[in-house]
């Protein structure tokens, strides 16, 4: 028996480690969570057994009456408040903690943070598109200024001010779809206007929007420059968000994102942790409680045996 309770131990310090190291969404344990804690249940249930075993030995023997049984009955009920009094008040302590502290981390305060730090990074995105529009203004201008006299837009194209800060250029055909001339030294993908790119340029003769290319956050948008005989041609114009408003944005973003995925999941991980909390606990417990019983029998075992030879003397 003592070998097995040894073993026992040994697993379930195995099993609590295990447990704690699954909690963890990085673990590569982490998948595996439920399939520990039911190998812990099995480990409970089997000390549950061996517990009940000791205590029917207890309740035979204080109903044949035999010497030292009171005493290992006493004993064992001791052991027992011993152990499961602490364990039962460290669990509610704990329970209680967890609790309060999930529900600190999705507090009002917390949110409020990430929605005014989003929307700090959403006025600098914007700041900075509102530059990019201000600067393609300029070349739209020039680019108006000098189909008014008549010059040919694609070779005026690469040769406005200002032309080289931008990472794409283009003159854009509405009406058959087609790049007509393009400054593109990155190689970056062809313009494709949608049905609401369009009918802001219908409509106020420019749009704007940001893009993600290749993990970079690029201000674009379209210029309308000349509308003859149902001919459409508008501007269209690419440059890169400033790296620090592009990363800090990218940060928010994501904060903001496993925030809303934590608060999503925010009873089911209560569950988690109480339950992990709970198998540690009852494990604790069981493995207390069946020590105290073997202990309170061995304890017991003396006495009987100095019993016996005091009968075999008389």
């Amino acid at each position: 028996m003592r070998r097995f309770l040894i073993v026992a131990v040994f697993l379930a310090m195995v099993s609590l480690y295990m447990l704690t190291i699954a909690t963890g969404n990085s673990s590569k344990l982490a998948d595996y969570f439920w399939w520990i804690l039911a190998a812990a249940g099995i480990l409970i249930g089997g000390l549950l057994a061996v517990l009940m075993r000791y205590a029917w030995l207890l309740m035979r023997d204080s109903r044949r009456g035999i010497f030292g049984s009171q005493i290992a009955r006493r004993l064992a009920g001791m052991f027992t408040l011993v152990a499961v009094l602490p364990g039962m008040f460290l669990f509610g302590v704990s329970a209680q903690f967890i609790t309060n502290s999930i529900d600190s981390w999705f507090g009002n305060d917390t949110q409020e943070a990430l929605e005014r730090s989003l929307n700090l990074s959403k006025s600098a995105l914007n700041l900075s598109l509102d530059n990019t529009v201000r600067r393609a203004t300029a070349i739209q201008i020039e680019l108006i200024s000098s189909a008014s006299l008549g010059n040919d837009l694609a070779a005026a194209l690469p040769q406005a001010a200002g032309a080289a800060e931008f990472s794409q250029l283009a003159l854009y055909n509405l009406n058959n779809g087609r790049i007509e001339a393009e400054r593109n030294p990155q190689r970056l993908p062809a313009p494709e206007p949608d049905k609401h790119t369009r009918e802001l340029l219908s409509q106020a003769g420019s749009a704007r929007s940001i893009e993600s290319i290749n993990n970079v956050l690029y201000a674009q948008g379209w210029l309308m420059l000349t509308e003859h005989n149902a001919q459409q041609t508008v501007l269209f114009f690419r440059q890169p968000i400033p790296a620090n408003v592009a990363k800090d944005a990218s940060l928010i973003e994501a904060a903001r994102a496993k925030y809303a995925e934590l608060s999503y999941a925010q009873q089911g991980l209560r569950t988690f942790f109480l339950v992990t909390l709970l198998a540690a606990t009852l494990l604790a417990i069981m493995l207390a409680l069946v020590w105290a019983l073997y202990f309170a029998r061995r304890f017991v075992e003396p006495i009987l045996s100095l019993a016996e030879g005091a009968r075999a003397v008389a």
